[in-house]
Parts: C-alpha cells; structure tokens; sequence
C-alpha cells in the first residue's frame, strides 16, 4: 500500500471533524508574506464557494489569491498534513447576496496560522 502523500491545504477556519481520531497538532502564528508565499507556493483549498466575499476581501487587502473549489470539500487531515488558516473578522455580518465594501475591507481584521499534523 502506498502512503498518501502531506499535502498543504488552504482554509477560513478549522473543524474538529477534519482531524483523524489520533491526530493531533500544532500551531504557529504566520505574517501577511509567509501566508501568501505559503499560498503561492502551491495549496489545496479547503474553502467552501459561499466565502467568495471573504477570498475577495483577502485578496483586495493582502493579494493573497485563494483558489475557491465549485463545492465545498471534504478534507480529512493526517500526520504530514499542514493546513494555513486565514482568518477575517469584518465589522458587521452580510445579509444574502451582499458583498463587502471597501470600508468593510480596511477595518477587516485578519490573522493568519499554520498548523502542522503530527
């Protein structure tokens, strides 16, 4: 049996339910550069479709260009495994079909991680 090759995967946040039972991890804080040549260097994203505005918003505010999947995927992390988290905090919620202004943009509040399966 072959062994499945680490892959880096790209994402807005993290569930429980990604990690294997005996999985566990750690984490390191990344700067606005490490994430986007972390990004650049080549990534399966994990983002689901619905988080255009947020992917829009990254990429306006930090030129950081997430490659958004047609669905959702189901991603499953094992040792090897790293998964870069970009996360956004915007001042307010959107209602359907909205999409974020650029003053919602420049007071967004992002925070970058990597984590590494063991």
């Amino acid at each position: 049996m072959e062994d499945k090759m680490a892959t880096t995967f790209v994402g807005l946040a993290l569930a429980d339910g990604m990690f294997s039972e005996t999985a566990t991890a750690t984490r390191r804080p990344l700067t606005v550069e490490e994430a986007k040549n972390l990004v650049e260097g080549g990534v399966e994203s994990c983002c689901n479709p619905s988080h255009r505005t947020t992917l829009d918003a990254l990429q306006q505010k930090f030129g950081i260009v997430v490659p958004i999947p047609e669905k959702a995927p189901f991603v499953k992390l094992t040792s090897g495994d790293c998964l870069i988290v970009l996360s956004a905090r915007f001042p307010r919620r959107l209602n359907e079909g909205e999409t974020w202004n650029a003053d919602d943009v420049a007071k967004a509040e992002f925070k970058f991680g990597l984590w590494e399966i063991n």
